[in-house]
């Protein structure tokens, strides 16, 4: 038993015909007392109605009661535009031109290097805490977000290159874990200055590097290692 919230556009079709539902609280199972539940939902820009459910998918009653959606006021974010990311942060903590300027190059050289098209440009959202972070993001731990459909990165850092370039990938589907780590290792080896054929040639020399039919699974991955795995 659980809610589920469906967004619909101005057409009246769904925006993502898909799933079965664009977000939903836990599931619950079994007999148990009243409890509160709920999850926050980032609304689609192109969202223009909003369908709530209650839906039990197995045998048995379930009770609901105060069903409710809470609309929160916007974020006032402040925003910086450049050719391939927008950035975002809030008047208590803004991002200084050289953090930016030192995102843009690195998202520039991976553009490069790969020879991607961009069409749509990643959203760099920028929180100048953990506590704000987790206030307007709804995370209780972590401190970084990703939203990948929507192509958007929370973070309280003013720099991430590994999670851009999975944002720059996006377009793409989503590869195997370890393809797509395995264009991340490569990129942020050749920005620094590491060698990735040399560090799989050390670490088959030391009987570290693991067979590909070992790589499989993501926890196979971090069984053995990533840097070990990811450069095999």
């Amino acid at each position: 038993a659980h809610v589920f919230v469906r967004f619909y556009d101005s057409n009246g079709k769904r925006l993502n015909e898909g799933r079965h539902a664009d977000a939903q609280t836990q599931s619950l199972f079994g007999t148990r007392n009243w409890q509160r539940i709920g999850r926050r939902v980032d609304i689609p820009r192109e969202a223009r109605a909003v369908e709530i459910g209650l839906i039990c998918q197995s045998t048995g009653w379930m009770y609901f009661d105060d069903v409710e959606l809470v609309m929160e006021a916007p974020i006032p974010w402040k925003e910086i535009e450049t050719r391939y990311v927008n950035f975002y942060y809030l008047e208590e903590g803004p991002l200084s031109k050289e953090e930016i300027e030192k995102e843009t190059a690195f998202v520039e050289s991976v553009v490069k290097r790969l020879d991607l098209d961009v069409e749509n440009k990643i959203g760099f959202y920028h929180y100048p805490s953990e506590e704000k972070f987790r206030e307007l993001a709804g995370k209780r731990k972590g401190h970084e977000k990703m939203l990948w459909q929507k192509q958007e990165l929370h973070t309280t850092d003013t720099y991430d290159d590994h999670e851009m370039i999975h944002m720059l990938l996006v377009p793409f589907g989503y590869p195997p874990f370890g393809l797509s780590e395995g264009i991340v290792f490569y990129l942020l080896g050749s920005w620094e200055g590491r060698d990735l054929h040399l560090m799989a040639k050390q670490a088959l020399a030391s009987k570290m590097l693991p067979a590909l039919y070992r790589m499989l699974t993501r926890d196979e991955m971090d069984d053995v290692g990533l840097s070990n795995a990811v450069p095999g």
